[in-house]
């Protein structure tokens, strides 16, 4: 029996496919593309933006490297760049390095000519005159402080401090001087002690005016106010010293015999 196309009923030999059988056949549907791997975009870490303490510290270490190039040349330049804000830890840098010399500068010049030279002496006066050198820079801070924001000057805790640091910065040298000179002479060392203070003064006025945005009476007033203050808690300094150390405690090279730091005063 002959084989016939079931679609169209032609007659097929065998093993013979119909025409229509194969046209009506479906193609295969392509296959879709396999996606490439694509390899991810590297990401950069982003890192953290300098926090506003970071940018101040090193704002600050700047302004003192800008002091210190300019005060020979531009005092008054260098003292405002030290009095900005952002100068408050170098000014507490300044601020330790004034105490630590004054410490110094007592324990030579006093110390060295002490009849009764006993380590207790010694270890007082070095001590005493630290944290009374650290006492005063906190006492001008606050003067600076307080009285800027009587007369509604722009002052700030940390400019009050770096403000306080002017006389630190002027006096650390002259210091340094003193206490060499002193060991021979304490009348040239105290001498360079004041000069460094009347120095810092007028720098600090011209600070103050720039700074604080006040006109210069106004920066007279509260430097002025602020050495008033100063000067009289270096006469308690004195009284306290004399009555902490031993009853004629000092005798110097050259031979003048000073019992009392408040001789200075009489």
């Amino acid at each position: 029996m002959g084989n016939f196309c079931t679609q169209c009923g032609r007659p097929l030999q065998e093993g013979e496919v119909c025409n229509c059988t194969a046209q009506a056949a479906p193609n295969p549907a392509p296959a879709a593309p396999t996606p490439t791997p694509v390899a991810p975009n590297p990401v950069t870490p982003v890192q953290a933006a300098p926090s506003q303490s970071s940018r101040e510290i090193k704002q600050g270490f700047e302004n003192l490297v800008t002091a210190l190039k300019t005060v020979w040349k531009n005092p008054a330049e260098a003292a405002s760049a030290l009095a900005k804000k952002e100068s408050w830890l170098a000014a507490l840098i300044l601020i330790a390095a004034q105490a630590l010399f004054s410490g110094l500068f007592a324990l030579t010049n006093y110390g060295v000519g002490l009849k009764h030279n006993s380590a207790i002496s010694l270890v007082i006066s070095f001590f005493f005159t630290f944290f009374f050198s650290i006492a005063l820079s906190a006492a001008a801070m606050g003067m600076y402080l307080g009285i800027g924001k009587a007369v509604k000057a722009n002052v700030t805790f940390k400019s009050a401090l770096a403000t306080a640091s002017i006389r630190c910065f002027v006096c650390l040298p002259l210091t340094f001087i003193g206490l060499l000179l002193g060991m021979a002479s304490v009348q040239i060392g105290m001498f360079f002690f004041f000069l460094g203070e009347i120095i810092a003064a007028f720098l600090s006025i011209l600070a103050v005016e720039k700074n604080f945005e006040v006109n210069a009476n106004r920066a007279f007033l509260i430097v002025g106010s602020t050495y008033v203050v100063l000067y009289i808690l270096f006469v308690i300094f004195a009284a306290l010293f004399n009555a902490v150390m031993p009853t004629e405690v000092f005798t110097f090279v050259e031979g003048s015999s000073y019992s009392r730091w408040s001789d200075w005063f009489n």
